[in-house]
Order: structure tokens, then C-alpha cells, then sequence
């Protein structure tokens, strides 16, 4: 019995242990008449009559009456819709209270406290409509059968924690949450229709485990949405849903078919180390601040279709199957440093120039990526352009695309590609920013002739000379590594320019009496396809040495010509 009204007639006695009609157990509810058990229409009559003495409290400005139904069993179905039509319910205490039968709030409004905390409900419990005006609590409750919280208004802070939901729960058709909502710790063993509900504030399933489907179809997360630790055993549905704040996924586990597509996250975007066992859809997501998906596991196929990125890293993830980033776009850098797939399976097809400048990878990535109808790229990858350049990673980086290219047979590719990897073997070489400034720029046939050439310039006067000297550095120089057509031509022409001049000039007099005329001349003798050389000695041999070099720039032109129209 209770302290706050007149006492209660005892119906049952156990021990030293006196119950009234409220608190007996269910078979033990007798009436002080001796005509049997409580009927359920009685029972339920003498529950609205305290909580009726409790309003006529309230009414009189005693404002902090509190209705205590603590550990009332109630032995039947019983329906408070009727009962609120005419009466806002007061605050209610119905801490360890056990519904043995089906009990109905539809539509009715709680105008203070509601403490449904450790209740036991045996069978189906309906809220629809329901307005909780203050704070509702359902901590370590117990809901054996259905429960539904459609159309159902929290205007303040609301706790579930520790709940255990054995039937299907329903939050459907714009249930709203103003305040604070916390499900953390909590059991769904059967299935969540989250279906249009409204978060505003913060949400949090710390730790949740939910062992059937999941769905919050166009449900709204207005605040913090944590669900970090938690569990999905089977469906998760996100469909179109929006995360206005900070979206914490982290060290989750979707053991079913998620789904996230054309769903918004505004805030962070927290998947670090979630673990996806079955496939999973992020079609048209958008994501407008920083996602995290380092150390994530798909362990199926992942599609990201049409997915929109800011700021995001999936470092250390790894891929069991296909990963889709068809039409992605990347408006911030997008980091898969030391991600683990199958050969080609992470799939960046028909992206935008702009998208391909902000993907960030590495050599040993490149042959977990493919790439298909990609038809511009970015003068500059996120590597080569990092603040650290390791010029020798990136030729071997760009060693592989080409090869990736030759063998989905994109001809164009495979020439970009062969020029970047010789660039970057020419930067290691040079090891010198200056010259490397101006070999950028040169190399920017966006440039102007005067910006072109004054780079030119200084790239000669930059240290170190002898590096492009070498065979390395000439071959740039000749023909931009057989990939610069004009340029091979320009030299070509030097070359042929430069013989006409020294025709036009007389030999000089000490021509003649060089005594080692006669060495080579026997060391022509040895060459093959020499001996139609005119001349004699030294002359015969600059000549033979000169057709040499217009030869193989003639060589190195064709080449140049044939990668350029090949494509």
C-alpha cells in the first residue's frame, strides 16, 4: 500500500506480508465481499478513481501530487483511451508495475511525469497519439508483445535505457522526439519501424542490439545521432533519412542488408572500424561534412553510386567484394590510403575531372582500383601534389596505371601515363624544387610562350646540370619521352638547321692537318653503313655521327606522332 492516500483494504496476506487489491498477484486479486477474483472491469474501475483523486489534487494547486501505481499488477486489458478523452493524466508513478493484458494510451495526453520504469508488459502496449508534455521514462522495461508509438509526441527528455523489446516496435508516421532520447543499452528482438520519426535533439542507441529489421525510412536526426557499438542483426534501413548532426556509427555491426541510400549526413559521418557483413547500399548518399570509414570492413559488395563527398577517409578499410563509386563526386579530398580489395575491385567509373583530383591513394593501392570512363584527368593527382613528395612512389604509381590502362585497351591513358611516370623519374633525378618548378612549368601546355620559354631558361640554369645530360634527361628533352610530338619536330628541325649552317661555314684550316685522320677512318671501317659517308677523317665521322642523331630524332618524332593519333 501506499503512504500518499487513505489505506487500501487488504485482500490477500503472506507471511507478515499485507497486499491490497493493487499490488496482489494476479491470482490473488479477492474481493473484500467474498465473491470471488476482481472482476477486470472493476479492477480497472478502482485504477481511475485514484488517479481521478490525484487530478482533484492537482486541480486544487497541489501541483506536486504524483499518482503512485508503483507495482500494481494489473490483471487484464485495460484501456485508458476513454478515460483521457475527458482527463489529462497527472504524473504517474508505475515503476515495477506488470500489465498482464493488452493496455492502451491511444491519444492520451501526459501532463506530467510519466515513470514507466522496470514495467513489465505481458502483452500488446499501444501509445498512439499519445502526448508526453514531460518527462517519460521506460528504463529496464520489459514489452513481451507489440508496441506502437505511432503519432506519438515527447515534448520532453525520454529514456528507454536498458529496455527489452520483444514484439515489434513502431515509431511510425512522424512520432516526434523534441528533447533528448535515449535508447542506449536497449533489445529489439523482432522488427523496428522507425518509419518518418523525428529526432530533434539528440538520439542515442549506445550500444543498441536490434536482432530484427530495422527501418527508419525518411526518418529526421536533428541532433547527435550515436548509435557507436551497436548491433544490427539483420535488415537496416536509412532510406532517404537525414542527420542534420553528427552521425556516430562507429564499431557497429550491420549483420544484415543495409541500406543507406539518398540519405543526408550534414554533420560528421562517423563509420570508423563498422563492420558491413552483407551487401550494402550508399546510392545517391550525400555527405556534407567529414565521413570517417577507416578501418571499416565491407565484407559484401558496397555500392556508392551518385554518392556525394566532402572531406572523408576510408584508410585501412577493406573491401570482400565489389565498391561501386559509379558518377561519384569528390568535391574534398577522399583518402583510401592502405585500403585491402580484390584486384580491380574498388571501381571509380565515369568521374569527373575534379573528382579524380581529389582521390588520394598510393602505389600499393592501384591494383584494388579501376578505372573506366574517365575521360579527363586532372594535370595533378593528391600525391605528387602532397606537401611530401616521394617522387619514386609516384612513378611507380604511375607505372601501374599504365599498365592498368594498357589492359582495359584506353590507349590515351596509357600515354599520360607513360609521360607522368617519366616526369616523376626525372623530378627524383633533379631532387631540386627550383628545377622542379620549372620543369611544372614548362611541362603546362596551358601556359603562355613566354612563361613556357622563360622556364625553359631557368630550367638550364638550375643545378644539377648534368642530370639532363643524361640518357633520362636528353629523352625529355628530344621528344618529351615520345609523347610531345611538336617538340620532337622543333628539335628535328634544330638539327637539320644546325647542318645547314655548318655547310654554309668554311672548313677551317686546321682541319686537314689533324694527324688522326687515319684513326677514324679505321674506326669507321668498323661501323656498319658508313662507308657511303662522303668526306675523309674527322669530317666523315662528325657526318656519320650527326646522320645518327638526326635519326634517332627522326625515330623519336615518329614515335611522338604515332602515341599522339594511336588514341
Amino acid at each position: 500500500m501506499w503512504k500518499d492516500e487513505p489505506p487500501l483494504e487488504v485482500v490477500y496476506r503472506t507471511g507478515d506480508q499485507d497486499y491490497c487489491v493493487f499490488h496482489a498477484p494476479m491470482s490473488e486479486k479477492w474481493t473484500p465481499d467474498g465473491r470471488g477474483l476482481y472482476p477486470v472491469d472493476e479492477f480497472n474501475a478502482l485504477v481511475f478513481e485514484r488517479i481521478k483523486f490525484v487530478i482533484r489534487n492537482v486541480e486544487a494547486e497541489d501541483k506536486d501530487v504524483i499518482c503512485n501505481l508503483r507495482g500494481t499488477v494489473f490483471p487484464g486489458d485495460i484501456s485508458f483511451t476513454d478515460f483521457a478523452e475527458e482527463h489529462a493524466l497527472p504524473s504517474l508513478n508505475l515503476l515495477d508495475v506488470t500489465f498482464c493484458g493488452k493496455v492502451k494510451f491511444t491519444g492520451a495526453p501526459f501532463d506530467g511525469k510519466a515513470d514507466f520504469s522496470r514495467v513489465n508488459f505481458l502483452g500488446e502496449a499501444s501509445f498512439t497519439g499519445a502526448n508526453f508534455r514531460s518527462e517519460a521514462i521506460f528504463s529496464m522495461s520489459m514489452f513481451k508483445g507489440n508496441l506502437d508509438f505511432s503519432d506519438a509526441i515527447f515534448n520532453s527528455e525520454t529514456t528507454f535505457s536498458g529496455a527489452a523489446f520483444r514484439g515489434e516496435v513502431t515509431f511510425f508516421n512522424a512520432t516526434m522526439f523534441k528533447d533528448r532520447t535515449f535508447f542506449n543499452n536497449t533489445t529489439f528482438e523482432s522488427k523496428l519501424r522507425g518509419m518518418d520519426v523525428v529526432f530533434q535533439s539528440e538520439a542515442n542507441f549506445h550500444e543498441a542490439r536490434f536482432n530484427g529489421d530495422v527501418y527508419f525510412h525518411e526518418a529526421m536526426f536533428g541532433g547527435q545521432a550515436y548509435f557507436r557499438g551497436s548491433q544490427f542483426r539483420d535488415q537496416a534501413v536509412f532510406y532517404r533519412a537525414s542527420f542534420v548532426g553528427e552521425g556516430v556509427f562507429r564499431e557497429i555491426l550491420f549483420g544484415g542488408e543495409t541500406n543507406f541510400s539518398f540519405t543526408r549526413f550534414g554533420g560528421n559521418a562517423d563509420f570508423s572500424r563498422a563492420n558491413f557483413s552483407e551487401k550494402t547500399r550508399f546510392v545517391g548518399a550525400d555527405f556534407s561534412d567529414v565521413g570517417h570509414f577507416d578501418f571499416a570492413m565491407f565484407s559484401r559488395e558496397v555500392d556508392f553510386e551518385r554518392s556525394r563527398w566532402m572531406d572523408t577517409s576510408f584508410a585501412q578499410a577493406r573491401f570482400g567484394d565489389l565498391a561501386r563509386f559509379l558518377w561519384a563526386t569528390f568535391n574534398q579530398p577522399v583518402n583510401f590510403s592502405g585500403i585491402h580489395a580484390n584486384e580491380s575491385a574498388v571501381q571509380f567509373h565515369q568521374l569527373s575531372e575534379s573528382s579524380l583530383s581529389n582521390l588520394i591513394f598510393q602505389e600499393r593501392e592501384i591494383d584494388y582500383i579501376s578505372f573506366k570512363g574517365c575521360r579527363t584527368w586532372p594535370p595533378t593527382l593528391k600525391l605528387e601534389s602532397s606537401p611530401y613528395h616521394d617522387y619514386k612512389a609516384c612513378e611507380a604509381l604511375f607505372r601501374l596505371l599504365k599498365r592498368t590502362a594498357d589492359e582495359e585497351k584506353n590507349m590515351q591513358m596509357v600515354s599520360d601515363w607513360h609521360l607522368k611516370e617519366k616526369l616523376m623519374k626525372l623530378k627524383a633525378l633533379l631532387a631540386n624544387e627550383k628545377s622542379i618548378d620549372a620543369l611544372d612549368k614548362f611541362e603546362d601546355l596551358n601556359s603562355s610562350f613566354c612563361q613556357r620559354s622563360w622556364a625553359w631558361i631557368k630550367l638550364f640554369c638550375f643545378s644539377p646540370l648534368i642530370v639532363k645530360l643524361r640518357l633520362t634527361g636528353l629523352y625529355w628533352f628530344s621528344s618529351g619521352f615520345g609523347e610531345r610530338p611538336v617538340r620532337a619536330f622543333w628539335v628535328l628541325a634544330f638539327l637539320c638547321a644546325l647542318v645547314l649552317a655548318l655547310n654554309a661555314v668554311p672548313t677551317p684550316s686546321w682541319v686537314p692537318s689533324l694527324r688522326t685522320d687515319d684513326f677514324a677512318n679505321a674506326t669507321l671501317a668498323y661501323i656498319p653503313f658508313t662507308k657511303d659517308i662522303q668526306g675523309d677523317g674527322w669530317i666523315r665521322f662528325g657526318r656519320g655521327l650527326w646522320q645518327f642523331l638526326i635519326a634517332v630524332q627522326f625515330t623519336l618524332f615518329a614515335l611522338a606522332v604515332r602515341n599522339r593519333f594511336r588514341r
